[in-house]
């Protein structure tokens, strides 16, 4: 079981008891979002003994730029998404195998940056397997991400989920990667340690096809102390106004 420590207003972390989250559900927008976003929780849960699945919603094959600077031409055409989304497919199981999860994630090959576009299947498939793996936790995206792709999952993700009525229902939390992390009363943070947070980066390296223009970035955002919001509480937050500007800003900040 995993043990997660609660944020309080004034910072200040009290413990928790343990909680029994041996069947984690993890749902990813796009290869490198299970490491940036909850490769400290991973590590954690796979300690301890819990059994893990991992969801990618897309390949992230819609990535041009840096597509670009690894092949020396502009990609065009679907053979080209279709290749760098098999090389980020690659990366994102090494990455999983160093953060410590044995298990193979599915792969559901939605196009990335169209997820919204996509909400019934999202919705059922996830109806469906939330009822076949029944997590005893949910990790999502927060509807309050910068990234469309990320925010979409995060609603869709939370409707699938209210809608089988699950009892009792897996404790559900969400995570930001683009955009601030929550700060809010009730955030949680899995517990960290040395040897976490340097399999994280090595977890990261996985992801040359990213690092190749963001290096710096990507890195930043990796040593952000991981932490997670209900997803009740989230999505009764206000949703950042001019989303598409901030998310700009976000990419050109380090």
């Amino acid at each position: 079981m995993t043990a997660l420590s609660v944020v309080t207003p004034d910072a200040r972390e009290a413990e928790l008891p343990r909680i029994g989250s041996d069947r984690l559900l993890l749902v990813c927008p796009h290869p490198d979002d299970e490491t940036l976003g909850a490769g400290i929780l991973l590590q954690e849960a796979s300690a301890s003994g819990a059994e893990i699945h991992v969801v990618y919603l897309t390949n992230g094959e819609n990535n041009r730029l840096p597509q670009m600077a690894a092949e020396g031409r502009w990609p065009r055409g679907e053979p080209a998404r279709a290749r760098w989304g098999e090389i980020r497919r690659h990366e994102a199981l090494h990455a999983l195998r160093i953060l410590g999860v044995e298990s193979d994630p599915e792969f559901w090959n939605l196009p990335d940056q169209g997820i919204a576009k996509e909400s019934g299947t999202v919705v059922a498939r996830m109806s469906d397997l939330l009822r076949f793996f029944r997590p005893t936790m949910f990790i999502t995206p927060s509807v309050r991400d910068l990234h469309p792709d990320h925010a979409a999952a995060g609603a869709l993700c939370r409707q699938a989920l209210l809608g089988i009525r699950r009892q009792p229902p897996p404790r559900h939390l969400v995570y930001i990667v683009h955009g601030s992390p929550h700060r809010n009363e009730g955030s949680v943070t899995p517990g960290s340690s040395t040897g976490f947070r340097a399999r994280k980066v090595l977890a990261l390296e996985c992801h040359a096809t990213q690092l190749l223009l963001s290096r710096d970035r990507l890195f930043g955002l990796a040593a952000r102390e991981e932490r997670f919001l209900s997803a009740e509480l989230d999505a009764s937050l206000h949703a950042p106004k001019w989303r598409g500007l901030l998310r700009l800003v976000n990419l050109f900040s380090r």
